[in-house]
């Protein structure tokens, strides 16, 4: 049985300095949340592309030309990855010391804080797109290089 609002009446209120607060801490910690998840995915494949870089190194059959091709893409791959867990961890750091004189000025700091965070983890997010598309091309060069 679904519940329908007939008449919904309310009346219009500010958003109280607590409550805007609250938003933004919640919106934080997702953020965070997101950040520890890059970090996590990046942990892992950097040690399938350092475990992928091994394994290739030790197989025979590849000429040194492409061998040296698939070590420029997986170490490119983890360098990329190095650097997207570098943002993923700076992005959790609290920049700067804040003085809290006013509601207005916690507000203003805490959104600052905010979007710093928030552009770290989203270039942490792209960098980690771009090691993943990296790893896929080197392994498709390999299954090229080694079946075709």
């Amino acid at each position: 049985m679904s519940i329908r609002v007939i008449k919904e009446q309310h009346k219009d209120e500010k958003v109280e300095f607590d409550t805007i607060i609250q938003i933004i801490e919640k919106n934080r910690d997702r953020v965070r949340t997101t950040g520890n998840m890059i970090l996590t995915i990046s942990g892992i494949t950097l040690s399938a592309t350092l475990g992928l870089l091994l394994f290739l190194s030790d197989k025979g059959g590849i000429t040194q030309r492409s061998m040296m091709t698939l070590g420029i893409l997986f170490g490119s791959a983890i360098s990329i990855n190095l650097i997207s867990i570098f943002f993923s961890i700076t992005s959790s750091f609290l920049k700067e010391k804040y003085a809290l004189t006013t509601k207005l000025k916690a507000l203003t700091d805490l959104l600052k804080l905010f979007y710093s965070e928030l552009r770290l983890v989203r270039i942490s997010f792209i960098l980690l797109i771009i090691d993943l598309l990296v790893i896929t091309i080197g392994v498709f060069f390999f299954i090229y290089v080694k079946w075709i």
